[in-house]
């Protein structure tokens, strides 16, 4: 980064990156406990909250703490700066033709869908009785993953504050300190680790504990990816993009019902946003490369 972007006023925080990335991560998990007992409380007070309002709600409290306290309290990535300067640092303000960024990003799209097809696929063969007329049928039926059956679409929203968090941030910060081959690595990691959160979900049943870990693996395998991509195209938004479509649009093309937990496990590793996307999407990414970002 250059030296203009380092900012007016370096917190002592924005020198340690793995302590601004717990801060950062407990930051967002009392927010989401607030949430929660307030939303319950409207509830019981006989108001419905449907997801539209939580997405809406969460969205501007993103709002507030990603372009206000952040910057501007806590001094991240760079220091205490101008908004303009902490835009431009994390990638959300960087002169690049929509064009080129389009040629990135909506390839790896196709990867996505074209994975969860033969996960799909394959599924279907060695455990629906490769009834094709069926498979195809269930697949076109798009009410299953839409309101009011499926809120994904919506709610998914929420997940681009991750990538602020784990590659807009952290990743910017990492790269005063490593390598890009170890800021990928290492931002990987991390991205994986947060999901340990997720064993807050339930009580601590074998399924919760290997689907968590499972959970992990395969966020780490796409975490080395977000991490490859915004370090090539130095923005932040087809992460953001590729974040919210992978966690919002896979009920479209992912049929596996009924699967045994471990294939559906198996499943979710190899062509969720697992190893098969993870390669080609990389591969792609460096391929695109020859195009001026």
């Amino acid at each position: 980064m250059s030296a203009d972007l380092k900012g007016e006023e370096r917190s002592s925080l924005s020198r340690h990156p793995w302590v601004s990335v717990v801060v950062l991560v407990a930051l967002m998990v009392f927010s989401l406990i607030i949430f929660r007992k307030l939303f319950q409380t409207i509830s019981l007070a006989g108001f419905e909250i449907n997801p539209i309002i939580e997405t809406a709600v969460g969205m501007i409290v993103g709002i507030i703490v990603f372009f206000g306290v952040v910057p501007y309290v806590l001094g991240l990535p760079q220091g205490r700066t101008s908004i303009t300067r902490y835009l431009h640092a994390i990638g959300l303000r960087r002169p690049q033709s929509t064009s080129n960024l389009m040629v990135v990003t909506l390839p790896c799209i196709a990867i996505l869908f074209s994975s969860w097809l033969l996960a799909s696929f394959v599924y279907n063969q060695l455990f629906l009785g490769g009834d094709l007329a069926f498979f195809i049928s269930q697949l076109m039926d798009t009410s299953r993953a839409l309101p009011p059956r499926n809120w994904s679409i919506v709610t998914a929203i929420g997940s681009i504050w991750e990538e602020v968090v784990m590659r807009g941030i952290f990743v910017t910060m990492l790269l005063d300190k490593h390598t890009e081959r170890e800021s990928i690595g290492l931002s990987a990691l991390a991205f994986g680790a947060i999901h340990i959160l997720n064993l807050l979900n339930g009580p601590p049943t074998t399924e919760l504990l290997i689907g968590v870990f499972a959970q992990i693996l395969w966020c780490t395998l796409y975490g080395l990816f977000y991490g490859y991509l915004f370090i090539k195209t130095r923005n932040l938004i087809p992460c953001m993009v590729l974040h919210y479509v992978g966690n919002g649009f896979i009920s479209f093309w992912w049929f596996t019902p009924n699967a045994p937990f471990p294939v559906y496990m198996i499943l979710m590793l190899a062509f969720y946003i697992g190893l098969f996307p993870t390669i080609l999407s990389i591969v792609w990414v460096k391929n695109a490369s020859r195009v001026q970002l």
